[in-house]
Formats: structure tokens, C-alpha cells, sequence
């Protein structure tokens, strides 16, 4: 049973022009997956008010610093594709 699914899954996926990801596009999206829970978690911080006490982050705003490294990422894999 499993192999006759497994060979449907490869037809589809061959007349689809589905293909998997490579190990390097793999990586990417491990990567920005993990930066989409950081990105939730410091939102959730944010609307609780849980901060540094006096309602504001001190040095960098961690928001903007998860934005510009999901979008880093996520370019660098454009233009390695």
C-alpha cells in the first residue's frame, strides 16, 4: 500500500512539475520558519506590554530586526534559485 501511494505521490508530483526542495532551498525554509515563530513571539510580547518595564525595548526594535532577516533570507534564496 505505501508504495503504490508513494508512486501516485511521484506521477502527480511529475505531471504537476512538482519538485521537492533541494537541500539548500531545505535549509531556507527551516530557517525562515524558525525566524516566523521568533517574529510571533516577539508580537505576543509586544500586545501583552511585557517589555523592559517602562512600556518600551531598549537598543534595536526586535520586530524590525526579525522583519529584515526573514526578508534577507528569503531574497538570498530568490537569488540562489
Amino acid at each position: 500500500m505505501g508504495r503504490q501511494r508513494d508512486g501516485m505521490i511521484e506521477d502527480f508530483q511529475r505531471q504537476a512539475g512538482i519538485q521537492p526542495a533541494s537541500p539548500a532551498q531545505r535549509q531556507t525554509l527551516i530557517r525562515l520558519s524558525q525566524l516566523a515563530v521568533q517574529l510571533v513571539q516577539v508580537i505576543a510580547l509586544e500586545e501583552s506590554g511585557i517589555r523592559d518595564g517602562d512600556g518600551y525595548w531598549s537598543g534595536c526594535d526586535p520586530i524590525d530586526a526579525i522583519i529584515a532577516t526573514l526578508v534577507e533570507v528569503g531574497h538570498g534564496e530568490r537569488r540562489s534559485s
